[in-house]
């Protein structure tokens, strides 16, 4: 792997923090992958690559908001949704 520098607000990194302790915290096996803030990033760089022929936008939020319209529309296609 290779790092990859992202400025982030500072509210955003605490929130991502508190969300892979928390997820930790919940693993249901012990052991393993430890779940951080870094894992959460690469899981979501993970999902904008799986997009990337959907992904359209001139500006960061465009590109966002046109992502989240396309989760939204898998989740509601998808026979199981998530909790």
């Amino acid at each position: 792997m290779r790092p990859k520098y992202v400025p982030m607000p500072g509210d955003a990194w605490t929130r991502l923090d508190e969300l892979a302790r928390e997820l930790q915290d919940a693993k249901s096996r012990r052991g393993g992958e430890r779940i951080t803030a870094n894992t959460l990033i690469r899981v979501g760089v993970s999902v904008v690559l799986a997009y990337s022929d959907s992904l359209t936008g001139d500006t960061e939020e465009e590109i966002r908001e046109g992502l989240l319209r396309l989760l939204t529309e898998a989740m509601a296609r998808s026979p199981e949704k998530p909790h």
